[in-house]
């Protein structure tokens, strides 16, 4: 989870700059392409933690 926390850090300064860089024009299509891959990244996150809490959440699962 930590890779995908400094990577998602480093997404939002991207997408701060690339707001500021295009004049703060959200509909910019280097904009919308920074935030879709923003979004892919917020989505693996959840999906990685989503797992974590089922593995969690079943007995005996996972246990080495």
């Amino acid at each position: 989870m930590k890779t995908i926390d400094r990577e998602l850090e480093r997404m939002r300064e991207k997408l701060y700059r690339t707001i500021s860089q295009n004049g703060f024009r959200l509909s910019s299509d280097e904009v919308l392409l920074v935030s879709g891959k923003m979004d892919e990244l917020i989505l693996e996150y959840y999906r990685k933690k989503d797992q974590g809490s089922l593995k969690r959440s079943i007995p005996g699962c996972c246990r080495g």
